[in-house]
């Protein structure tokens, strides 16, 4: 049963993958987004947290991180939006294009 299990997996492994190149690179410049945006916020509460005391420009540097790391999440989240949808329009084009060869004259 184990063996079953490991053979499956290993014929799977053996298929050629069916995805694009541009699918492929889109998901790896995704997941490096989605981390970046991950560690933004993360970034932008714990210096938020720790830098309460210091002044910089007449703010404090923890309204700095807020003022620098809200818009920097926010054109993040754009980059990623941005790009699923350019993914979906590119295979939305490839399918239809296979779907319907042949147009009716009129």
């Amino acid at each position: 049963m184990v063996r079953d299990r490991f053979q499956r997996k290993i014929d799977e492994m053996q298929k050629p993958d069916e995805r694009s190149d541009v699918e492929q690179i889109w998901e790896i410049v995704r997941g490096w987004l989605v981390i970046s945006r991950i560690l933004v916020l993360i970034l932008m509460v714990v210096l938020a947290e720790f830098t309460e005391e210091y002044v910089l420009g007449g703010i404090s540097v923890s309204a700095w991180c807020i003022i620098v790391g809200i818009p920097l999440l926010i054109i993040i989240s754009v980059f990623i939006l941005l790009g699923d949808r350019t993914k979906k329009n590119f295979e939305l084009s490839r399918n239809e294009t296979l779907l319907h060869p042949i147009v009716e004259r009129q």
